[in-house]
């Protein structure tokens, strides 16, 4: 394998243990009453390094994970290799609606421009000349109730569709001027773009909040004095709610627990996490959902 310019299985293992062993005492780790939280992947610069199951692997009596990524996405899980994994009466997708809800005003507030979600959604190393974009046909499939098409006229409709078929990077100042007047609320993009169960549940779609109408020149979530974006900070906020939520969960469920269904945890591994992409079909988001958001859908085994 070396000799075509790809690591032999030996230095891939010893890449991941290095990466296991590195995260026993990264910063960004802390284990706080049975719940790991993590900000970031780590150094995972090394191939084959990054092992999704590091933070139980280092924390077996953990009951749960609270993962915050930087590009924009917070994801909570329980230790799936506890035989009596769950506590009864801590289901996270309902721990994810009820901290949610405490933001809705504010995020309801916010509002996101079609502009912005197409260069975003545009803008993974995996995007190409032979890349389709984000189309109209992807807005209107995502946010069905953000954009009331009967408001504008036949032609402006074409117009708008037109505009959105083309990639972001080769729109004129005018088309792009189109799309800046066109917005949806923060509550309704992150609402459409989160999902989840009872034992593995996500926030997504939090890289939108507070960007620019185009691509900015330096790095996403940092401004030019190193300080976090504005969607960093609020992203941090959140996780530090979801956390507070989730620990007073675990509290008043006394410590019961239970075996959850394998067939549930299966059905939602396929339906949120790295086969969404993969099939297409066969889970609860069309193509079009799957192809507009590389980000939540990326080939990285989440």
């Amino acid at each position: 394998m070396k000799e075509n310019g790809f690591l032999d299985l030996q230095q891939l293992e010893k890449n991941k243990e290095a990466y296991v062993e590195r995260q026993k005492t990264s910063p960004n780790v802390k284990v706080i009453d049975g719940i790991v939280t993590q900000y970031g992947a780590g150094n995972v610069f090394d191939l084959g390094s990054y092992d999704r199951y590091t933070p139980f692997k280092n924390n077996p009596d953990a009951d749960f994970l609270l993962l915050v990524w930087p590009m924009g996405m917070i994801q909570a899980s329980c230790n799936p290799f506890k035989k009596d994994r769950a506590l009864k009466g801590v289901n996270l997708g309902e721990v994810k609606d009820e901290v949610l809800k405490k933001f809705e005003p504010e995020l309801k507030e916010k509002k996101i421009p079609l502009s912005t979600i197409k260069w975003i959604s545009e803008n993974s190393k995996d995007f190409g000349a032979g890349s389709v974009g984000f189309t109209f046909k992807d807005f209107m499939a995502l946010y069905p109730n953000s954009f009331n098409k009967s408001e504008g006229s036949e032609s402006y409709m074409k117009m708008l569709e037109s505009i959105m078929s083309k990639p972001f990077s080769s729109l004129t100042d005018k088309q792009r001027e189109v799309l800046d007047k066109i917005t949806i609320s923060a509550w309704d993009l992150i609402d459409a773009n989160s999902g989840g169960h009872k034992c593995i549940t996500n926030i997504s779609g939090l890289s939108y909040l507070d960007r620019s109408k185009r691509p900015p020149v330096s790095k996403y979530y940092k401004k030019k004095d190193g300080e976090d974006a504005e969607y960093v900070k609020f992203m941090k906020r959140l996780g530090r709610e979801f956390f507070t939520t989730l620990r007073d969960k675990i509290k008043q469920s006394n410590d019961e627990r239970y075996e959850p269904g394998f067939e549930v945890e299966m059905n939602e591994y396929g339906r949120s996490l790295k086969n969404a992409r993969r099939q297409g079909q066969g889970t609860y988001f069309p193509k079009s959902a799957i192809k507009a958001n590389p980000l939540r859908f990326r080939p990285e085994n989440r």
